[in-house]
């Protein structure tokens, strides 16, 4: 969360000196802002790839397959890096799309195999497990498939409402361990 949290301000910063909003018939991104236009794709990918990198800590023994969502990162970067300027517009949404929905899937897979050994959930389990089921509703019913630009106050009100349970779940577990420490 804290790794997404800096990419966001991060894509913000570049996206106050080169603004991601362009028309379609805009003639394609050459020099720095180009540069700044897949820096800010790279930094949009790194939730589904932290999503389900986390998953995959939590809910899988092999642990090594959490490398896994960091190496198709970096491929799906390099291809849209290398792919530019044929994919944008709706291209990219349809990218986005795909990645957000491997990162749901790989969640969903990791945690139905989990339930399967019957191990007893943790607090990260649970924090995690929502963050994945969150994640889902947003795809569902979000931005990325209503449109990314008119409809982002959606995936906003997704976040808030993610924010807002993993603040008050945090502190009831500091409350219950407060209260079993006396």
């Amino acid at each position: 969360m804290v790794l997404e949290t800096l990419a966001q301000l991060l894509s913000t910063g570049i996206g106050a000196v080169y603004p991601p909003i362009r028309p379609l018939d805009a003639p394609p991104l050459e020099g720095w802002a180009r540069v700044a236009f897949h820096a800010q794709q790279a930094l949009f990918l790194t939730w589904p790839a932290g999503l389900a990198a986390i998953v995959l800590v939590l809910f899988v023994s092999r642990r090594w397959t959490a490398a896994l969502p960091g190496v198709a990162w970096a491929a799906l970067v390099a291809y849209l890096s290398t792919h530019y300027p044929a994919v944008r517009g709706d291209a990219l949404r349809g990218v986005y799309l795909a990645a957000e929905l491997a990162a749901v899937t790989v969640a969903a897979g990791s945690i139905i195999t989990w339930t399967w050994r019957r191990a007893s959930p943790t607090p990260a389990h649970a924090c995690a497990l929502f963050v994945a089921l969150i994640d889902a509703v947003a795809l569902i019913g979000g931005a990325l498939r209503y449109g990314v630009f008119e409809y982002w106050y959606l995936d906003q009100i997704c976040s808030l409402l993610l924010y807002a349970f993993l603040t008050l779940y945090q502190g009831r577990t500091l409350w219950l361990l407060r209260l079993s420490s006396q």
